[in-house]
């Protein structure tokens, strides 16, 4: 396809603008303007295009004005819905409902928090933050560890008072708004359970829809598979580790460990994201595809990574990349240049339109911004004639990719980090040598464990070599743990304080947009002089003549 400038390469980039800004519009104009409002603009609009296209046949200019503004009003009017499915009225008196357990409850100082989804009675159909008390002979003066006994797919009848969820009013020092977070997650309201106002029950599903219980089976199937690791006899630190870069289970990393990795600039390995989802679908690819494509072996390794991504709660970074695994997969065989930036597009506007709030989501915005820089740089570097001359000699030289990966998508993210965090971490380089091979391999020894924990059940002999693997994981963990904990320990690790503001998180971006396609126009004037211009045209006609003569 000829297309008339590097934009028309990326028809997505165009779709996710406007689509961004119908959802800004509509967040703004949230008290303003109801989404029947958005509703009948975006029809009216819809209206017009079609009597541009088919009936007056206006001008391209014309229709492709009207398809920007109905992507816009589209955006707005998702965006609108989205916010008005969360409101509900509180009445501040006792309501008895059932809800259904979405979350794995997190221990706090004197309650036990957790996600609910009301299944019967005014408030049906939300998700809600639940604080349940603890009691008081185990709270206080027990050695007995504090449990709620709650896991997720559990249904329970409740008797409470919903409040308004916490708004968490202006940015703090870090940025950081919990009202966003709350939008995101699509918390409707909060309510504090007092201790023996709740019971175990049966609950009906109905409300929930199909999409929703196949992930809470799956969720739960998750939560089951977490137990059974607890119980091998790691080390808690380790297991944290290992929940978190496996399963994506954040819940036992400790203050300290997040810290360490933070400071190392490895918290990417924490976060479930492109290198484990690449990490699976390789390991899936070793088996159902071997040495040539097979649509059925390509259609199970795509069913196996939505799974595990519906499993692991659907982060927006996962989600990311499962789908640029997948449009990767559908059209890798067309060798098309672009696959890779337009399946970033793709993957940022299927996003959007199924949870329109993930535009706040920090983890949303960083996982797009460093990919989009691993993408950029890998066009104009790793593509380069002297990078492939390096590759081809071998040994050390492959080491640079990973370096040069690791540099851009530090680059790409440094501006939100220092926005959100204040922090930049100085030895990132370092640390992903340490943390990249070694999490390769603890996600490969983790799903071994998972996958032969039911047959090790049946023999004795198996169950001890299952421990010792189990041991050996945990050992590795521990490494990887202290290694980063001795870079974070560092006196130059990183620099702490350091905030920008929005117009400079701003300029920083333009800058460095500016500076990526400065670089095309270096290298066109570069080739020009030296008469590399005129040998590439001429290859590039007769690779065209041939395409149209095969």
């Amino acid at each position: 396809m000829i297309v008339n400038g590097r934009i028309q390469s990326y028809p997505f980039f165009r779709i996710g603008m406007m689509l961004v800004g119908g959802i800004l519009v509509a967040d703004a104009l949230r008290s303003v303007v109801a989404s029947v409002e958005w509703q009948w603009l975006f029809v009216g609009i819809l209206f017009l295009s079609l009597v541009a296209w088919f009936g007056l046949k206006a001008h391209p200019i014309v229709q492709t004005t009207l398809l920007l503004a109905l992507l816009f009003t589209g955006g707005a009017w998702r965006m609108s819905c989205y916010e008005e499915g969360l409101e509900c009225d509180f009445t501040g008196e006792q309501e008895d409902y059932e809800a259904v357990v979405v979350a794995p409850p997190l221990e706090k100082e004197r309650s036990f928090k957790c996600v609910l989804f009301i299944t019967d009675g005014r408030m049906r159909g939300k998700k809600v933050n639940a604080y349940f008390q603890k009691s008081v002979d185990r709270a206080v003066g027990s050695s007995e560890t504090p449990s709620l006994g709650l896991a997720v797919g559990d249904g329970i009848k409740v008797s409470s008072v919903f409040d308004n969820a916490e708004d968490g009013g202006a940015y703090n020092a870090g940025r950081f708004n919990y009202g966003r977070q709350l939008l995101v997650r699509g918390i409707a309201a909060r309510t504090f359970v007092a201790d023996g106002s709740w019971s175990r029950a049966v609950v009906n599903l109905g409300g929930m829809s199909s999409f929703g219980r196949l992930a809470l089976h799956l969720q739960a199937l998750r939560d089951r598979m977490l137990v059974r690791l607890r119980a091998s006899g790691i080390a808690p630190e380790a297991y944290a580790t290992i929940a978190a870069v496996t399963l994506g289970d954040k819940s036992a990393l400790t203050a300290e460990l997040r810290e360490s990795y933070s400071k190392a600039g490895a918290s990417h390995v924490l976060a479930l994201s492109g290198l484990h989802i690449g990490i699976i679908y390789g390991f899936l690819s070793m088996i159902f595809l071997r040495r040539r494509i097979s649509i059925v072996g390509t259609a199970l390794i795509l069913v196996a990574i939505w799974l595990f991504a519906m499993m692991v709660g659907m982060g927006a970074s996962v989600v990311r990349s499962v789908v640029m695994v997948t449009v990767y997969t559908l059209i890798m065989m067309l060798n098309s240049e672009k696959a890779s930036f337009n399946g970033l597009l793709v993957a940022a506007v299927l996003i959007l339109l199924w949870s329109p709030a993930a535009l706040w989501d920090v983890g949303f915005q960083m996982s797009f911004v460093a990919v989009a820089g691993i993408l950029a740089c890998n066009s104009r570097v790793l593509r380069s004639h002297s990078y492939r001359v390096m590759l081809a000699k071998g040994g050390l030289w492959r080491a640079v990719s990973l370096v040069v990966v690791s540099v851009a998508a530090q680059i790409a993210v440094l501006p939100l980090v220092m926005y959100y965090f204040g922090r930049v971490p100085l030895l990132f380089i370092i640390a992903n040598f340490v943390a990249i091979p070694l999490t390769t391999i603890i996600i490969y020894m983790t799903f071994l464990l998972l996958l032969t924990s039911p047959v090790v059940i049946l023999a004795n002999s198996l169950s001890v070599c299952w421990q010792h693997v189990a041991s050996g994981l945990g050992w590795l963990t521990q490494a990887q743990n202290s290694a980063l904990s001795w870079v974070a320990s560092l006196p130059c690790a990183s620099v702490d304080g350091v905030h920008v503001n929005m117009l400079q998180l701003l300029l920083y971006y333009l800058f460095l947009v500016m500076l990526y396609w400065l670089s095309f126009y270096v290298e066109n004037m570069y080739m020009s002089a030296h008469g590399f211009r005129l040998v590439e045209r001429r290859y590039r006609d007769v690779r065209f003549e041939r395409l149209k003569g095969g």
